[in-house]
């Protein structure tokens, strides 16, 4: 139950910090590109939150509920909000470059920063290390 707990934080941690992105974005010049870019505080911003706090939170209380087969769906999640976050890093990093304006992207490469080492810390937290799982089967 201890590991549930703890990767729950993590997840609930990681969805935090991909709402904070979404807010760092559309406060950055990512915000002027393309139509249909988030503007701050606009609905669609809070639309994005509200959608990406419900992607995280349906499989979270599955899980919590019980279904342990969620953890690796989970995970696989984790794998793709990682990609994005790294994605999102290396086109601030770009942006900032090319048009000198790397400052100004400073919010955005440091959410991206922290939630990649959030994310990557899921696994280890929820789905532990091979030696960890089998000690708890052998002590069952």
């Amino acid at each position: 139950m201890e590991n549930k707990k703890k990767t729950a934080a993590a997840t609930l941690l990681s969805a935090a910090l991909f709402c904070a992105l979404i807010a760092a974005s559309s406060l950055s010049p990512l915000s002027e590109w393309g139509r249909n870019a988030n503007q701050f505080n606009s609905p669609g911003m809070w639309l994005a939150m509200a959608i990406v706090f419900i992607l995280y939170i349906v499989p979270l209380s599955m899980y919590m509920a019980g279904f342990a087969w969620m953890k690796y769906v989970m995970a696989v999640c984790c794998a793709l909000g990682l990609l994005s976050f790294l994605f999102t890093l290396v086109v601030a990093i770009v942006a900032g470059m090319v048009s000198g304006t790397t400052l100004q992207f400073i919010g955005v490469l440091g959410v991206c920063s922290l939630a990649m080492a959030v994310n990557i810390s899921w696994f280890f937290i929820a789905l532990g290390s091979k030696e960890k799982r089998s000690a708890s089967v052998i002590n069952m």
